[in-house]
């Protein structure tokens, strides 16, 4: 069966990763992270990782495909619907997107108004391709699905005009996009796989904090345009780096949790409300500042609750309340 145990340096890059996207994705961006896009690839790695930590020995065992997909959608909707209800309202936005569905009218842009939504949507894609197929692969298997959405990747970067930073955000990069996810998920489930089978634990240990930083220094000095830079990057500097964050685990894992917990809310709010607030001219820090702390409370008062009550639905543990 699978397990749920956190993993805090993991938890600590993936809120690192939603604040740098936020940073990324600031008109006029005062800090200079040019390499922030990675984020959204190491978001890719972790989800592999954390997919087959928790959910391979279930789908192996009694989980349905069905059930899986109905527990992915408890987990990310809350929070899709607020993100995408900000886009419609603020921005105008394509209502489709408060059920993932891309702008059919956008010429550019599958989400116009809250552009972060193309990385759920292809996230979603790469849950249903490992519910299919992960469980079923052997160590060899997941190997060779690695290699191959390596090479891919590596074609289309090399072959292609479109930077690769754009990969997945718009109509004619989907196929780039494919190639992004494959590569990045099925390496955090490779991960997974080569630690359970070399018996690798982690160990708390200061060293931990040199990945984050490396990761800071990664983002700042990879440029942009820069194909192979950036391919480097995916294909080699951040499967390290999580290979690392699997075996230590920062002292810190309160502060690694709370960032965390933060992190996909940042993430499903933070383009429209940055869009707007440009709009206003609103300067960046408080503005930064406001998006933590609502992300803070949403993560509390609503993404936890409700996505709670919608796996329950999901698992069918749900009882209604007695009335008094």
């Amino acid at each position: 069966m699978g397990t749920s145990r956190r993993f805090a340096t993991l938890d600590l890059l993936r809120g690192l990763a939603a604040i740098v996207v936020m940073l990324w994705h600031s008109q006029g961006r005062p800090v200079n992270l040019p390499g922030g896009y990675l984020a959204v690839d190491l978001f890719f790695g972790i989800s592999g990782f954390v997919m087959a930590l928790t959910y391979e020995g279930k789908l192996r065992d009694e989980l349905t495909l069905g059930r899986f997909i109905a527990l992915r959608v408890a987990r990310l909707w809350p929070m899709l619907l607020v993100g995408a209800s900000i886009g419609i309202v603020l921005l105008g936005g394509w209502p489709g997107m408060l059920i993932l569905l891309p702008d059919p009218w956008s010429p550019g842009s599958l989400y116009p108004a809250n552009g972060a939504f193309w990385s759920l949507l292809f996230e979603m894609t790469a849950y249903l391709a490992f519910a299919l197929l992960a469980p079923r692969l052997r160590l060899r298997g997941v190997v060779v699905a690695t290699v191959l959405s390596a090479l891919a990747l590596a074609g289309i970067a090399l072959f292609d005009g479109i930077r690769v930073n754009d990969f997945g955000g718009y109509w004619q990069a989907i196929p780039h996009g494919l190639a992004r996810v494959g590569f990045s998920f099925a390496c955090g489930v490779l991960l997974f796989r080569l630690r359970e089978a070399y018996g690798t634990n982690a160990v708390v240990t200061g060293r931990a904090w040199l990945i984050p930083a490396a990761l800071v220094v990664l983002m700042a000095v990879v440029p942009v345009p820069g194909q192979v830079a950036g391919l480097l990057a995916i294909l080699v500097a951040l499967p390290a780096l999580l290979w690392l964050a699997t075996r230590w685990e920062v002292p810190q894992s309160r502060l690694a949790a709370l960032l965390s917990d933060i992190s996909y809310p940042l993430y499903c709010i933070h383009v429209p409300l940055l869009m707007a607030g440009a709009e206003l001219e609103l300067p960046l820090l408080p503005t930064w500042v406001a998006l933590l702390a609502l992300s803070y409370l949403l993560d509390r008062y609503w993404d936890r609750p409700v996505r709670r009550a919608m796996r329950d639905v999901a698992t069918g543990t749900w009882r209604r309340p007695k009335l008094a």
